[in-house]
């Protein structure tokens, strides 16, 4: 087992190791991301320094469970809602900050809405489709409102 390609023994399926290796790596970057991010505005903002490391813990917690379980599922699940709601509290709350790390936190929601809750199950789909579509109306609100 390669720090970039995880050991999916266990998994059978081809597309489920995909979907496994693709939630591996974007957690890894996302962890890589957020770390540097906090460290780099820790002199700046301690608001945006919370949230960052708050989104770190959640990629390295997310790592770690991968690591021992193998189960990818919830980890799409889970990030693609607290995802949601660490967007909608910074982009609303935070509007004299910078927001590097609340974007690149979209597209991740978006990607796992979009590869990872798509097959879990029929009833997830909805709930995809609401956090695709709330994620993009909260971000166009954003640039609509905050912006301009």
């Amino acid at each position: 087992m390669n720090l970039f390609t995880p050991n999916t023994v266990r998994i059978k399926n081809f597309y489920a190791k995909s979907e496994f290796t693709l939630v591996w790596r974007l957690c890894m970057l996302f962890s890589f991301v957020f770390t540097t991010l906090s460290l780099t505005f820790i002199a700046i903002s301690v608001k945006e320094v919370i949230i960052y490391c708050f989104c770190s813990f959640i990629s390295i917690s997310s790592l770690i469970r991968l690591k021992r379980t193998n189960k990818f599922e919830i980890i799409y699940f889970f990030s693609s809602i607290i995802g949601t709601l660490i967007v909608v509290y910074t982009l609303n709350l935070f509007t004299d900050h910078v927001h590097h790390g609340d974007f690149s936190w979209l597209m991740l929601t978006i990607v796992f809405s979009f590869f990872g809750l798509e097959l879990i199950d029929k009833l997830t789909s909805q709930l995809n489709f609401k956090i695709i579509s709330y994620n993009s109306v909260n971000q166009y609100s954003f640039h609509l409102k905050d912006l301009n």
